[in-house]
C-alpha cells in the first residue's frame, strides 16, 4: 500500500482513535483524503463530500482545526508505523541473503529453473531469459542469473549488530578525540 492508496475503507477508527474524536464522517474522510493526496485541502474536502464552493474556500482551513490536525498526524503515524521495516525484519532478510547460494535456483542437473528463481525471490538480484532462433529455425533459450552478494549482507548485519568497530583516536595535548566509523550499539 502506498500513501495515496489510503481511503476511508482502508483506515479503521479502532486503529486510529483520533478519527473517533471528529464530529462526523465528512471530517474523518477529509483527514484521510488530506493525507492520501499529499495535503491538498480543497481536493480532500471535495472528496470528503463538502461542496465545491466551500471546498475551494475552506479546504486549507479544515486541516488547521486542532481535532482534524491531530487526526491527520495520527493517520500519517499509523501509515508509517505499518510500513516501516523493523530491525528484526531487516536482519531476517539480510540473513536470508547471506545464506543464499546458487544451489537455491539450480535443478539437479545444474540448470537454472524459473520456478526455483521465483521461490528464491529476494536473494536473486536479476534473472533474464533470452530467446533466439538457430540457423535451422529451432528456438533456443539462454538464461542469466545474478544472485545478491552474501558478503555484503553479512557486512551489513555486522554493522547493524556492532560486531566490529572502527575508531580513529587523536590526542591533542591531554584531550583525546574519538571518531566511531563503523557500526556499533
Amino acid at each position: 500500500m502506498r500513501l495515496h492508496d489510503i481511503t476511508p475503507e482502508t483506515v479503521s477508527v479502532s486503529e486510529i482513535p483520533e478519527l473517533a474524536a471528529l464530529s462526523n464522517d465528512r471530517q474523518r474522510n477529509f483527514a484521510i483524503f488530506y493525507v492520501s493526496n499529499g495535503g491538498n485541502g480543497a481536493a480532500a474536502a471535495r472528496d470528503a463530500g463538502y461542496t465545491a464552493k466551500t471546498s475551494n474556500r475552506n479546504g486549507g482551513t479544515y486541516a488547521k482545526s486542532p481535532k482534524i490536525k491531530a487526526a491527520i498526524e495520527a493517520i500519517r503515524n499509523w501509515f508509517f508505523a505499518k510500513h516501516t521495516m523493523s530491525k528484526q525484519e531487516a536482519l531476517a532478510i539480510l540473513s536470508m541473503h547471506a545464506r543464499s547460494s546458487l544451489g537455491d535456483v539450480l535443478d539437479d542437473n545444474g540448470n537454472i529453473k524459473g520456478r526455483m528463481v521465483k521461490e528464491a525471490g529476494a536473494v536473486v538480484k536479476s534473472y533474464k531469459v533470452k530467446k533466439s532462433v538457430d540457423k535451422d529455425g529451432n528456438e533456443e533459450f539462454s538464461r542469466a542469473l545474478e544472485m545478491r552478494d552474501p558478503r555484503s549482507a553479512i557486512e551489513t548485519i555486522a554493522k547493524i549488530e556492532g560486531w566490529f568497530r572502527e575508531e580513529i583516536k587523536v590526542n591533542v595535548g591531554n584531550i583525546q578525540f574519538v571518531q566511531n566509523l563503523g557500526g556499533g550499539k
